[in-house]
């Protein structure tokens, strides 16, 4: 099965989630902007799927967003 957009070809590839994480900082930029040393700390189990309205939202593989109503599933 392939997921699409219902009444096109754009194939979509999965949810959009949520994620918690932390930006390691080490300082403070001159504008008071964090200095970031280049690793963020994620808390996998905190992910969630973002639900927008009550439906569940999809993105193809440019990142465009679709609410669960417009998705249909196809064999190929």
């Amino acid at each position: 099965m392939t997921l699409y957009v219902k009444g096109t070809d754009i194939q979509v590839v999965g949810t959009l989630e949520t994620i918690q994480g932390v930006a390691i900082a080490f300082g403070l930029n001159e504008d008071g902007s964090p200095e970031y040393a280049g690793e963020t700390k994620i808390w996998w189990d905190d992910q969630r799927t973002i639900i927008r309205d009550g439906e569940r939202i999809w993105v193809d593989d440019a990142g465009t967003e679709y609410p669960q109503s417009q998705i249909e599933s196809r064999e190929e």
